[in-house]
């Protein structure tokens, strides 16, 4: 801004002069932001600098005022923050235009645009106003700040000095530096500070609410209006005395001095109440008379209804220091406040430009560096939305996005949208507080050219983070760019965040993989498309690993320290990169998914204290997660927890009545041995959801649990199943036959399903059949046809090379997609081979890295074992198994309790084959823990085991459960023969 009699006059007593006289430029001038080059001091003030300075992008002259360090204190850094956001969120021509914010070295500035004429303080210095230029300026400044008021932001601080006259004649309201957000206010930029009891403002012009430090409102910028109305007309303020002090209690009781008599003094007059209600309600009402005057209406607001309030309070009008003292005070508390939960939802795209559809990813990147703020993960909004019962939701737009929020609940919420003029870009930020349904504040910022988007990304960024109360030096703490953190080619990172939502929403990986490597081809040094791979991976996931970490700078330090853990995994360094994960974790509280991550490898490494721990805690952060309810369900179980188990199952359907939750709830009952309430459970399900597929297969479960075959078979005939995918259908009816003992059925079935893959061209779908299949035989006892159909299934998914040299082939890898993830073909020949006894295809397979590395050495350890017949050797090794990776707990429970048999160790058969039954009923889950008659086989053994050590009642009962279970199956099976024969033994015997 240029004044006519020396720049920033008004203010510039105020300061301490600096080296340089005002006026003069330094040699060396810097570019701020890379694009302001300073032409010129124009003056300077209590705040730092005024600035002539050039845009170099668009070419046009700007105004900087720059923050000046170690010449404020953090009154004015704050006052300074809320000037940019609350001017910048306003666009109107009577008040000044806020182009951009930004920090060069430790100098804050604002950019606005060049005015050039003097303020209204200088226009008055010769005295009163003509009547007609005080209606032109009246009507000026009620018109900008009626655009305020609609926004929901009052000025709190209106005087002379802060109201400039340009050239043309334009009034423009400068200073938003403490304004602050309407209670009322529904549309509108900032919420600011609003502390009742903060006295704050310019005391000759402050409302009688203001000086007793009550809460101000539109009706106090109302008030300050009247003032400067006043003092057009007479030449002076209304209620000026020798002292601040005097000033305050003058306002508060005296009427205002005299002034010229007509229609604007009656304006000045009713805007001057001491009582707000008696005033216009908002600058709206004010500028409505304004109009009114100017077509010849004749204005009754005169002052009438004026009453004198005697107010009974002692009066302190807070000094300088005082202010600054209250500043700090505030500034400690809101360091000290919650952590604010926000959510930010996808951008409205009005440019048609599609690589500008994922920038929601970008500012959610950006604004989780914060550490004032919580912010949600799409996986976050994703998994709630789920819980809302919208599965199918592709966008997350502001109607969304607000349902969301009052689920979590949320705090905040980002709404952004991005639009396009010519080579200009514009994005605009509104921040939604969810439950009053009002704007806390608003950011913009525009560009040349979409390269320049991700750095208008940051810029809005920093207004929100600090509009949310972050202090600067926590911004500038961590601050990195999007462009650094992501990628500043936006195709590439469009890739990547639909990749990203196919993986969130459990979509195609194959589509996501596909994705990720678009976006590596577009930016090769696209490090967190690396990452990504790798998080979903594949035969290469390893070396998009190494990449990524090879570009760790361009990662953020979230994803750095998840790729460096990742990495310890893969290379066969459990206990490190579990070390490491949890504390990824713990300096990321907020990460759902690295939390998780955490959870699930502490789970499969048998740490299920910690799991727990992790889990129950990512409950509290979000009440509606679900993910990872199985582990937290199996810990609590094997720690024997069944009230946690009860309690969480009840809370989750009692917020989400849904089959699955439903299913939980009977898991928990099932487990507490409450089997009449896990029967009314299931009954309840049922009314609620009748013909659903997951109710039917959960009360498969229950029948199998309680041992009644005939009833679980009947389900078979029920007309859901026709509604089921034929594969899905072919692999429950294959569990039932299996759980019946009916081998020759199942291996049937199997063989159906290996034909049907390799018609489709799947080798690695057959190959995990054919390997399921050298299950089957070997539980059978036919260990000859176990070894060669294992044997198959790895020359279908290897071709006869080795895993390693497999893993090279181009065709392989491009067969070895979801299904491995899902169903993993390296699991079930890692458990072929060990009860096989094939140590060294064992290793192969591990350290090729297509078999899970939990308890990696104890699979080897056991397979060499029993390849060498060292029966002590393959004990320890499946004792340290079972104390492993609970989710194949049943089925080496049911291997150890052979070995200890075989040892002749019946006492701790019992106690192995006794806890068979933790994990949910069978066919609830579709999480593979064996073949499903592992536990008929445990029931059989222990039986054994009850019979050794003399416990007859036991083994008969043992035995009966087999009995009836395998009441219909191949009759050839050497336990069922040898269990009707020990029966019959046992029954004699009594």
């Amino acid at each position: 801004m240029v004044e006519r009699q020396g720049p920033m006059a008004g203010r510039a007593s105020s300061s301490t002069p600096d080296e340089t006289p005002a006026g003069a430029v330094p040699s060396q001038w810097p570019v701020y932001g890379g694009r302001y080059a300073v032409e010129a001091e124009l003056g300077r003030g209590g705040m730092g600098r005024v600035l002539r300075a050039r845009d170099l992008k668009l070419g046009r002259a700007i105004a900087l005022k720059v923050l000046v360090p170690g010449k404020h204190d953090e009154q004015q850094q704050v006052r300074f923050e809320q000037e940019a956001r609350a001017a910048g969120a306003l666009d109107h021509p009577n008040i000044v235009a806020v182009h951009d914010v930004g920090g060069h070295g430790d100098e804050a500035y604002i950019v606005t645009e060049l005015l050039e004429g003097e303020t209204l303080r200088l226009v008055m210095k010769n005295g009163p106003l003509a009547p007609e230029k005080v209606l032109d300026l009246g009507t000026q400044l009620a018109d900008g700040l009626a655009a305020a008021h609609r926004k929901g932001i009052i000025h709190r601080d209106l005087k002379p000095e802060n109201l400039f006259l340009t050239e043309e004649g334009r009034l423009k309201i400068l200073d938003f530096g403490i304004a602050k957000l309407l209670p009322e206010a529904t549309d509108g930029p900032a919420r600011f500070s609003t502390d009742t009891g903060a006295v704050i403002g310019t005391p000759v012009y402050m409302s009688p609410e203001q000086i007793r430090g009550h809460s101000a409102d539109a009706r106090s910028d109302v008030f300050a209006c009247g003032a400067i109305l006043h003092e057009m007309l007479s030449g002076s303020p209304p209620f000026a005395r020798t002292t601040t002090l005097e000033t305050a209690y003058a306002i508060l009781r005296d009427s205002p001095a005299a002034r010229p008599n007509g229609p604007l003094s009656r304006i000045a007059g009713r805007c001057l109440e001491k009582e707000p209600a008696a005033r216009y309600a908002n600058a709206g009402e004010l500028l409505d008379d304004f109009h009114a005057l100017a077509k010849g209406a004749r204005i009754t607001a005169g002052m009438a209804g004026r009453r004198r309030v005697t107010v009974i309070v002692a009066v302190v009008l807070m000094s300088a220091l005082a202010l600054a003292l209250l500043a700090r005070r505030y500034i400690r508390e809101r360091q000290g406040a919650a952590r604010i939960k926000i959510a930010v939802a996808d951008f409205t795209n009005e440019t048609d430009d599609k690589d500008l559809s994922g920038l929601s990813g970008m500012l959610i990147t950006s604004l989780e560096q914060s550490k004032r703020l919580h912010v949600l993960t799409r996986g976050a909004m994703y998994e709630t939305l789920k819980q809302m019962g919208k599965t199918d939701v592709q966008r997350i737009d502001e109607p969304l996005a607000r349902e969301l929020a009052r689920q979590v609940p949320l705090d905040a919420l980002v709404l952004a949208s991005i639009r396009r003029f010519g080579e200009v870009y514009a994005i605009d930020v509104k921040v939604l507080d969810p439950s009053k349904n009002e704007y806390r504040l608003a950011a913009k910022d525009q560009g040349r050219g979409k390269e320049g988007v991700p750095g208008m990304i940051d810029q809005v960024s920093e207004h929100v983070r600090i509009g949310l109360g972050e202090t600067p030096p926590d911004l500038k703490a961590a601050s990195v760019p999007v462009a650094r953190s992501t990628t500043a080619n936006l195709e590439a990172y469009r890739h990547l965040f639909r990749g990203e939502q196919l993986v969130l929403r459990d979509l195609d990986p194959d589509v996501a993989r596909q994705e990720f490597r678009q976006a590596i081809a577009l930016d090769p040094d696209f490090a967190l498309a690396h990452l990504r791979l790798f998080q979903l991976g594949g035969v290469e996931s390893e070396l998009d690993l190494t990449r990524a970490l090879t570009l760790a700078d361009r990662l953020s330090e979230k994803d750095r320290c998840s790729a460096r853990a990742g990495l310890s995994l893969v290379q066969g360094r459990q206990a490190e990169a579990v070390a490491l994960q949890k504390d990824c974790a713990d300096r990321f509280p907020d990460d759902e998914w690295i939390g998780g991550v955490a959870a699930d490898w502490s789970y499969h490494t048998g740490d299920v204290e910690t799991a727990a721990a992790y889990l129950e805690k990512r409950l509290t952060v979000n009440p509606v997660f679900t993910e990872g309810f199985y582990e937290l369900m199996v810990a609590w179980q094997l720690r024997g927890r069944f009230d946690r188990m009860l309690a969480l199952t009840k809370e989750s359907v009692r917020k989400h009545h849904t089959p699955v939750a439903y299913g939980y709830l009977v898991w928990a009952f099932l487990a507490a041995g409450n089997g009449s309430a896990a029967e009314e459970t299931v009954q309840e399900m049922e009314r609620r959801f009748p013909g659903d597929w997951t109710a039917v297969r959960i009360r498969l479960g229950v029948h199998a649990h309680a041992c009644e075959p005939e009833k679980a078979e009947a389900l078979l005939d029920r007309p859901e199943w026709a509604t089921v995918d034929p594969t899905v259908r072919l692999f429950q009816v294959r569990k039932l036959h299996l759980l019946r003992g009916r081998f020759r059925k199942a291996l049937a079935l199997t063989e159906e399903h290996v034909a049907r893959s390799l018609q489709k061209g799947d080798k690695i779908a057959a190959a995990r059949s054919v390997a399921y299949k050298g299950q089957m035989l070997f539980l059978r006892g036919d260990f000859a046809e176990s070894r060669r159909a294992t044997a198959e299934a790895a020359e279908l998914a290897f071709g006869g090379q080795s895993v390693a040299a497999a893993r090279l082939t181009s065709g392989w890898q491009a067969q070895l997609g979801a299904a491995l993830m899902l169903i993993p073909l390296g699991q079930f020949l890692l458990d072929s081979y060990r009860v096989l006894g094939n140590g060294d295809a064992a290793s192969d397979l591990i350290q090729s890295r297509l078999a899970a590395p939990w308890s990696a050495e104890w699979h080897i350890a056991a397979a060499r074992a029993r390849q060498r017949g060292r029966l002590d050797d393959e004990i320890s090794a499946y004792e340290n198994l079972v104390a492993g990776d609970p989710d194949f707990v049943r089925a080496r429970l049911v291997d150890l309790g052979a070995l200890y048999l075989r040892a002749d160790q019946p006492r701790k058969a019992i106690e192995a084959l006794n806890k068979t039954l933790v994990g949910p009923p069978f066919g609830f889950s579709s999480n593979i823990s064996g073949i499903p008659n592992t536990f008929v086989h445990g029931w059989y053994r222990l039986g054994t085991a009850h019979e050794r050590v003399g416990d007859t009642a036991a083994a008969l009962q043992a035995y009966r459960r087999v009995l009836r279970m395998w009441s219909d199956a191949d009759p050839d099976l050497p336990e069922l023969i040898d269990t009707r024969l020990r029966v019959a033994a046992l029954e004699k015997a009594r």
